[in-house]
């Protein structure tokens, strides 16, 4: 079994090293040819390896499971992954991918270096949260594009509910194409299962203090260029998300710019219930939306990447949905019940 899926993955590898555009004798684009750097975040849903982990919650996605997660369940979904992230970059893939809902190391290392992703030397930022069910937030990053100057995981209590544990923020600094230093903010906030009203302030929490971090950040480097993404389980308009872009008194740095408030694409990002909301987002500090500046987002603004592939029949309600891994307890062979968002940061020659 192990020499056959070997076997598919360096077939799979070579069919996109031939054809994968705009390359010439299998290489990637040069580092000064790339004036554009794409930055994309993807709720993986649930992209767990095939081990129990003692430690977590994670029974359910094992081959003995509810689930049956097995190896083929796995290594389709690792396949679903990389074929998402190339598209999404149309052959020039994302310099920047942050992702949530990862269990833990091995299955970034599977995605990053064990598929045709290895083509693009993406490194991988990640840290154990003390989320119950095991699942994470990372970062991905093409090693040649971005240099790491310093990351760390920001751990996240409640103090009204003490034994609430959820996702660490991670937070990386780093310096993009040698020139410019960009700030990453991935997060992955608490969802509203045990009711919206139970657990909104959960989210209004982290939303105080994601700002506050990233008021510190702007407040030390007020030229600083900063982008904050995840599955924010709340809307652009909630008052969770607004708290990041209303100007507070007092507050020395400028609010934040939601880049998802009008996404073009698709009409959300996920659908319950008939119902689509954009629950993943992508925010930037102010100075990336001035057009003159060094540095800037793309005047097309955020996209919510919804290729037909992406997408399935929504049986029970109109039009189409996510085609997740799972419906409900069924098992789908789909990509996400999410869709990623995107956006590209322009540098001036």
């Amino acid at each position: 079994m192990f020499r056959l899926r070997h076997l598919s993955c360096i077939l799979i590898l070579t069919a996109f090293r031939l054809q994968l555009p705009g390359q010439e004798n299998n290489e990637i684009p040069a580092v000064s040819d790339v004036c554009k750097f794409g930055i994309m975040f993807y709720n993986l849903e649930n992209y767990f390896d095939t081990r129990d982990d003692s430690l977590t919650g994670d029974e359910e996605f094992t081959p003995s499971g509810s689930r049956a997660w097995d190896n083929y369940r796995f290594y389709t979904k690792r396949n679903h992954l990389f074929k998402v992230i190339l598209a999404a970059g149309n052959g020039n893939p994302p310099v920047l991918i942050g992702m949530c809902e990862a269990e833990n190391r091995f299955v970034l290392e599977r995605l990053a270096y064990d598929s045709p992703l290895q083509l693009y030397g993406y490194g991988i930022v990640h840290y154990d949260s003390p989320d119950p069910r095991g699942i994470d937030v990372a970062l991905l990053f093409r090693k040649e594009l971005f240099r790491l100057l310093h990351t760390r995981p920001v751990h996240i209590s409640f103090p009204e509910e003490p034994s609430v544990r959820t996702r660490d923020v991670l937070y990386v600094k780093g310096i993009l194409d040698r020139q410019d230093t960009l700030h990453i903010m991935v997060c992955h906030w608490p969802s509203k299962y045990g009711g919206v009203m139970a657990t909104q302030a959960r989210r209004k929490h982290l939303a105080r203090m994601v700002r506050s971090l990233s008021d510190s950040v702007m407040t030390v480097e007020p030229s600083t260029s900063l982008v904050i993404m995840g599955d924010l389980n709340d809307e652009p308009g909630e008052e969770s998300v607004q708290y990041l872009t209303t100007p507070i008194a007092g507050a020395t740095a400028p609010p934040l710019v939601n880049l998802m408030e009008s996404p073009c694409g698709c009409e959300g990002t996920h659908k319950y219930q008939g119902i689509w909301s954009i629950l993943d987002q992508i925010l930037v500090s102010k100075n990336l939306t001035d057009q003159g500046g060094i540095l800037h987002v793309s005047p097309g603004g955020a996209r919510i990447f919804c290729p037909p592939f992406l997408l399935s029949e929504d049986e029970r309600h109109l039009g189409n949905k996510p085609f997740g891994t799972y419906s409900g307890p069924v098992y789908r062979g789909g990509f996400s019940d999410h869709l990623p968002v995107l956006v590209d940061i322009i540098r001036k020659p």
